[in-house]
């Protein structure tokens, strides 16, 4: 895929932002002798967005009637949700150096009766992915009180405070900012909502830099998609047996394991790269396949007229190693949108399949997306380059490079509106119906995403984004589980009635991402047992699903510590485990003492042996048979000494990870305990003590 420069070690850096109220009247006012020169003047340049799975799509208007100042201004439009803002400019291209700016400055009308948390939230963002993100501190609003519909002025310095809070994703850099989205959080109630928000003004101080739109009139030579053949079986794992030890727990075996699943090495393989041109004229040009950054095949491009496609194919010899393949266009005349003119992919990445009902295409297609193109197949991309990055970013001392697994757009299909409900669960079953591929979605042209899966609002506002929930659904695809399933309510504990949670979720909804943090729902890391998961079962093919929740050491022990790093010796122990409905009852599967040096052995429970084609085998240990949706991987730990009753909480995902660490014989998994209070959830604590080993890897 085609990567924009992204900057990284960027230094510490902060955001002021200075509220100044005014009348309607103060804000007419200009003390400037030059005229002001706000990007609400090209309200044609703005657009709209919401992180909403519908049924309502956020939309962007011009108002010309009594703006603040100027001409006009832009207004957003929504009714249902979450997060809604307007993003300037749409093609998401400025490529603007920003670290000389002092603030910027906008004018904002509400609708009466509206309040909005969090509000107004500012993001600088790359059209890579990274950003910074400017909020009011504790997620107050600057917009509740004297809620009068009247204009009222905000400036934004780059200058130090800690009345706002500013978040950096992904190594994000001032020097290199394409758009600006100004955002606003509200419920889904009618009071609460952000029906109406008028937005004028908006400029950059002292100096506002330049924009110059893309030639929308302009060809775009469009590489869609990078082809792969021949396609063999994924693992299709449809006979699920329960195991003799536990028939709540099933385990799941391939039918087709016999079958050739991989090219063999030597063995020759196509790459068609398919080239369209979305832009409205005639456009040609040269291209050239790179393999690991070398040129290994050119040519040149015959004029396409608008929506003509050409393929392109280059032949070569399997080699199951990380390569990295490119199919890169470089257009004879203007091209609308350089961004779309390169697809890399990982030689040996995971193939993911998509349905697009042509209905949804064309509706795509009248808005601009985050890769700046009017392109479904740009969306696709963008959504996997995406997911790419944030496999490269979730790293951990047992992975410093993070998911070393890449995905890839292998196959894109395209259907009629309605197909997709005619598969059951629609969207989610179109990987399921074809096991030559690892996984896939489909995206549909109806409105009712619960009728479907995932309506056509839902791509509508989400196109101008990565779609961390998309992203979400295709890693189960890929075999990895919800992490939120080893989360416990309060109530399902009825040994001491306290839940257990996670302070900084990861991307599938659970899983402590320390040190990384979480910034919202959408925005985080994959968890270390994610990565562990996708590292361990790389080079094979999907169709397994959580099985990687097998990777446990021969022998377990905990290190009962407390909450200062002191380990706790010859104390009372019993261990409770979650049942396949995620509850705690008062029967411990595991008693004992701990030792001088708070170490407490668990014993093996009868589960195996079995072993996956992906290679991870279910062997004897500490949880007995364990469940690959991950719903008895939880384990309640109580400690009682001579003066007080103390608790902790671990999970299957602790011992996956010391297995990663290369502690596969035998291993250590540290639980800090603490004292009952009257909180309701234990929260996996981060930084872990550190303490002394008596455990090497093997």
């Amino acid at each position: 895929m085609q990567f924009r420069r992204i900057h990284r070690g960027v230094g510490a850096w902060a955001v002021v932002l200075t509220l100044v109220l005014s009348s309607a009247a103060a804000a007419q006012e200009n003390p400037r002798s030059e005229p002001v020169v706000d990007f609400t003047e090209q309200p044609e340049l703005w657009t709209s967005g919401a992180e909403d799975w519908g049924p309502n799509e956020a939309r962007c208007y011009t108002v010309k009637e009594k703006p603040a100042v100027g001409k006009s201004c832009v207004a957003l439009n929504f009714t249902y949700g979450y997060e809604h803002y307007l993003a300037f400019p749409k093609w998401r291209n400025a490529n603007w150096d920003l670290s000389a700016i002092e603030h910027l400055e906008l004018r904002i009308k509400m609708q009466r009766g509206t309040s909005f948390h969090g509000s107004p939230t500012l993001y600088l963002r790359n059209q890579d992915g990274p950003f910074i993100r400017i909020r009011p501190a504790n997620r107050e609003t600057l917009l509740r009180d004297d809620n009068d519909g009247q204009w009222r002025t905000i400036q934004i310095p780059l200058r130090e405070t800690e009345q706002w809070e500013t978040v950096n994703w992904l190594n994000a850099s001032l020097t290199d900012i394409d758009f600006v989205e100004i955002s606003f959080y509200g419920c889904g109630l009618p009071g609460g909502a952000a029906h109406h928000v008028m937005v004028d003004g908006v400029r950059f101080a002292p100096q506002q830099p330049d924009y110059a739109p893309p030639n929308e009139n302009a060809g775009d030579l469009d590489v869609l998609i990078i082809e792969r053949t021949p396609r063999y079986e994924r693992y299709e794992v449809l006979d699920y047996r329960p195991t003799p030890e536990n028939k709540d727990v099933m385990v799941g075996h391939a039918n087709n394991k016999d079958r050739k699943h991989q090219p063999d090495p030597g063995e020759t393989v196509t790459f068609a790269a398919r080239v369209q041109n979305k832009g409205k004229a005639t456009l040609g040009g040269q291209y050239r396949w790179l393999l690991d950054g070398k040129e290994v095949r050119s040519g040149s491009i015959e004029e396409l007229e608008p929506r003509e496609e050409a393929c392109f194919r280059f032949k070569w010899r399997w080699d199951p190693a990380d390569h990295d393949l490119t199919f890169q266009v470089t257009p004879d005349g203007e091209d609308y949108c350089p961004v779309n003119d390169a697809v890399r992919i990982r030689t040996n990445a995971l193939m993911l399949k998509f349905q697009v009902e042509r209905g949804l295409i064309a509706r795509m297609e009248s808005k601009v997306n985050v890769l700046g193109s009017y392109s479904c197949e740009d969306w696709l991309q963008a959504q996997l380059r995406f997911m790419n990055q944030l496999f490269e970013n979730s790293t951990y001392d047992f992975a410093p490079d993070g998911i070393t697994q890449r995905v890839m757009v292998g196959l894109i299909e395209y259907v009629d509106d309605g197909y997709l409900v005619t598969l059951g669960h629609g969207p989610y079953k179109v990987g399921e119906f074809d096991i030559t591929v690892d996984g896939g979605r489909g995206l549909t042209a109806l409105d009712d995403p619960w009728h479907s899966g995932a309506g056509a609002p839902c791509f509508m506002n989400f196109i101008g984004r990565p779609d961390g929930a998309w992203l979400h659904e295709l890693s189960h695809q890929i075999g990895i589980i919800d992490n939120y399933q080893f989360i416990v309510e309060g109530e399902a504990n009825i040994v001491n009635g306290v839940g257990f949670n996670y302070r900084n979720r990861g991307l599938m909804g659970g899983g402590e991402v320390y040190p990384h943090t979480t910034i919202g729902m959408l925005y985080s890391v994959y968890s270390p047992s994610d990565v562990q998961g996708l590292n361990t079962t790389k080079g094979k093919r999907r169709g397994y699903f959580g099985e990687y929740l097998y990777d446990m050491p021969e022998q377990c022990s905990l290190v009962i510590m407390d909450e200062d790093g002191r380990v706790i010796p010859d104390a009372n122990v019993a261990v409770y485990q979650t049942d396949t409905h995620r509850a705690i009852d008062d029967v411990p599967e595991h008693q004992g003492k701990t030792d001088t040096h708070g170490r407490f052995n668990l014993h093996n429970r009868k589960a195996g042996p079995f072993t996956t084609e992906s290679g991870c085998t279910l062997h004897d240990n500490p949880f007995g048979p364990i469940h690959v949706v991950g719903f008895n991987g939880t384990l309640l730990v109580t400690v009682k000494t001579s003066d007080r009753e103390l608790y902790g909480f671990t999970t299957v995902a602790d011992f996956n990870v010391e297995y990663a660490r290369g502690y596969t014989k035998e291993a250590e998994v540290p639980v800090v305990v603490r004292v009952k209070g009257d909180e309701r959830f234990y929260l996996a604590p981060r930084p872990l003590p550190e303490f002394k080993r008596s455990v090497s890897r093997q």
